[in-house]
């Protein structure tokens, strides 16, 4: 649903999880991105860590990044 959304706004997705603590998140970080480059090549993804991510909203709540 975030790939289909995004191609109707800003052409890009922030993929966050746990990946660096959590195995499934690993797993969650690798199925978005084989979807991302099966079916959705010109949305652009981004990989965040859960906890850098709630940073960067505390920080900058209006940024796109």
């Amino acid at each position: 649903m975030a790939f289909e959304l995004a191609g109707r706004r800003g052409k890009m997705v922030h993929s966050v999880e746990k990946a660096n603590v959590m195995e499934s998140g690993q797993l969650w970080r690798e199925v978005v991105t084989q979807l991302r480059d099966a079916e959705y090549k010109t949305i652009a993804l981004h990989h965040m860590y859960a906890d850098n991510c709630a940073m960067q909203l505390v920080r900058n709540p209006s940024s796109s990044t």
